[in-house]
């Protein structure tokens, strides 16, 4: 199968869209605005939009980490970086105040949605995040990662996604470190 598959192409393509209609950022939300982008969504597809966010933008994250911040025993490679982007354009999530990114967890958060005053937006379960994490990352992105000869890359971000996790001091989210078993 060719990489980047039609239906993630899609998927940017759409979330790209859904950024210009109801965020100030061209490149993804801030965080005050995706948890009412969600609500754009019919109320029976909001729990997919939030999972595929939630994946997209951390995924943009911890390959960022990896390959600009160097912090996970990876050289900075910018340039293959901007390959990833160019492929995979997923969307931004940044901070309110300041420079920076915001934690995609906030994304899955509802306390976060009701302290915006967002009343309704269905949160993912998950069976659905498994599920998606399986589409957007295994599938797809350490896929291509492979099939670009960097698998030294796709293991360097399944440490920094379990590092993540480990520094998570809520125990909500725990249930995704399985999903990222240590090689």
């Amino acid at each position: 199968m060719k990489l980047p598959s039609k239906a993630l192409k899609d998927w940017c393509h759409h979330i790209q869209e859904l950024a210009t209609r109801t965020s100030r950022r061209g490149d993804g939300f801030c965080a005050c605005e995706v948890c009412g982008a969600i609500q754009h969504a019919p109320a029976d597809q909001q729990a997919q939009l939030a999972s595929g966010l939630f994946w997209t933008v951390w995924i943009d994250q911890v390959l960022y980490w990896t390959l600009i911040d160097a912090k996970a025993g990876v050289a900075k490679d910018q340039g293959f970086h901007e390959r990833f982007r160019v492929a995979y354009p997923f969307p931004k999530l940044h901070a309110h105040s300041g420079d920076g990114n915001a934690p995609p967890f906030i994304i899955l958060s509802a306390d976060h949605a009701r302290s915006l005053g967002v009343k309704s937006a269905r949160m993912p379960s998950r069976e659905l995040l498994r599920e998606d994490k399986s589409e957007f990352w295994d599938k797809e992105v350490a896929q291509w990662l492979e099939d670009n000869g960097r698998q030294d890359v796709r293991m360097a971000a399944e440490c920094a996604f379990r590092e993540d996790l480990s520094q998570r001091p809520s125990q909500e989210w725990q249930f995704l470190a399985e999903l990222f078993p240590a090689a």
